[in-house]
């Protein structure tokens, strides 16, 4: 639950908007007001005011950030017209969000090596939640739904499924409490 107070501003944007899985990276390496903090001070704060809000959804891949030359192109790839008023609407292939990229890791290695450790240990769980969240979920529905196995139990199969230690195990039945309904 965020605490009263946190939504406001572009730094609840970037919150609130988040992708799930990097939400839940940032997390489990308890890193991620740090991080919102970097990504505003790095990407938000330096724009003008009236273009923060389209700051924040480039960053989080929410928004294109390309031109219209890279968007013709693509069109001329791919067999497409498209105009200038059909900007707003572009193709998914071109909205993207990396991890990776909203961290300049070789100016945060020098500037602060504890940051910068809670960032790549972020960015392998970001890798793992991309990769295994879809199969944990439907694991998750199968064992409860299906099957009505009790919290410990779907423990058990986890720690034997996936090769995670206890601690992550339970944050993320935690985290599949919370969002689902069963």
């Amino acid at each position: 639950m965020n605490k009263i107070g946190k939504n406001k501003g572009y730094r609840g944007m970037l919150r609130d908007r988040m992708l799930p899985v990097v939400s839940l990276a940032l997390k489990r390496c308890k890193c991620k007001d740090k991080y919102i903090d970097y990504v505003y001070k790095r990407f938000v704060v330096c724009k003008p005011v009236e273009y923060r809000s389209l700051a924040v959804k480039q960053v989080l891949g929410l928004k294109a950030a390309v031109s219209f030359d890279e968007i013709q192109l693509w069109a001329w790839r791919h067999g497409k017209q498209i105009t200038r008023k059909q900007i707003q609407s572009v193709p998914k292939e071109l909205r993207f969000f990396d991890f990776e990229d909203t961290i300049d890791w070789n100016q945060l290695k020098n500037q602060d090596i504890t940051s910068y450790e809670l960032f790549k240990l972020a960015n392998g769980w970001v890798k793992w939640f991309k990769a295994y969240l879809p199969y944990v979920e439907n694991s998750w529905k199968n064992l409860k739904k299906v099957n009505h196995y009790s919290d410990t139990q779907v423990q058990a199969e986890f720690k034997k499924l996936y090769k995670l230690d206890d601690g992550t195990i339970k944050f993320i039945i935690k985290y599949l409490h919370e969002t689902s309904n069963y």
